[in-house]
């Protein structure tokens, strides 16, 4: 039997975000990456390619302030959001300790989002204007091999991710309903103001050997631009999305974002 995703008179998006379209839910994805240059990265705080896990594996997380931490006057806990080995979600929440590494106990096969909820007892209006953490927090994945081994990274006063990619959750489908970029003029060099490639990727269930490939691509330069698709671009369980840029030259900061409906499937 079919899902009834749309009850009353409202419309289905605000049925969606009120938790009231039964079986569908949004999936907001945003990401910025500064140092976007002519080699190819993913869109994303930590920079560099992004490298997916092919095993689940537990995530040591740190910041680079010793004030993130219970008693101090920076985030004390991190919710940290992903997939298991069996691409169910899965959410572990951390207590932080500063520049002391802390290891989940929950294994991950993909870490889709982490946010700060609670700050140090030393946090105030003096210590800590903006309410957040004042150390860049970052993550690794303990199946992975350095340099290549970052899941996350938070810079500080942020509190969340900006990681603009995602994996489906097995037994969902993911309906890509928009994809918005905006590329800033040239940080480094010689104020060229080079041109920006921002690619939409998926690559379906990769902890195989499967490849990448594009559902949409945008050239920037000094601009935003956003698409809403008439049709979604409907992505089955499993796959990775993900967004990457790359420069004609020179260094631009780059951020992006797209929004999913997640339907259960039947």
């Amino acid at each position: 039997m079919a899902k009834n995703f749309h009850d009353g008179g409202e419309s289905l998006h605000l049925q969606v975000s009120r938790g009231k379209a039964r079986g569908a839910r949004a999936v907001h994805k945003f990401g910025k990456n500064d140092g976007i240059n002519s080699s190819i990265e993913t869109v994303w705080a930590a920079g560099g390619l992004h490298y997916h896990p092919t095993t689940a594996g537990t995530v040591e997380i740190v910041s680079d302030s010793a004030e993130d931490v219970s008693t101090g006057d920076g985030l004390a806990v991190l919710v940290v959001e992903g997939l298991d080995a069996d691409y169910n979600e899965v959410s572990e929440t951390v207590n932080l300790t500063g520049l002391t590494p802390v290891t989940t106990t929950t294994s991950f096969l993909r870490v889709v989002r982490a946010y700060g909820t609670d700050l140090g007892s030393g946090a105030t209006i003096a210590t800590n204007p903006q309410f957040s953490n004042l150390g860049t927090i970052s993550a690794t994945h303990n199946s992975l091999a350095p340099p290549n081994d970052a899941v996350l990274s938070i810079p500080p006063n942020v509190g969340q991710t900006q990681i603009a990619l995602y994996t489906v959750p097995a037994g969902h489908t993911a309906h890509i309903y928009s994809f918005s970029a905006s590329s800033g003029k040239e940080t480094t060099g010689g104020g060229a103001n080079p041109v920006t490639t921002v690619r939409l990727l998926q690559r379906p269930d990769g902890t195989g050997t499967l490849a990448w490939r594009i559902m949409d691509e945008f050239i920037l330069k000094d601009t935003a631009v956003q698409i809403n698709y008439p049709f979604p671009i409907c992505v089955p369980e499993k796959t990775d999305i993900e967004v990457r840029a790359f420069t004609t030259s020179d260094t631009v900061p780059v951020s992006a974002m797209f929004d999913i409906l997640l339907i259960e499937d039947d």
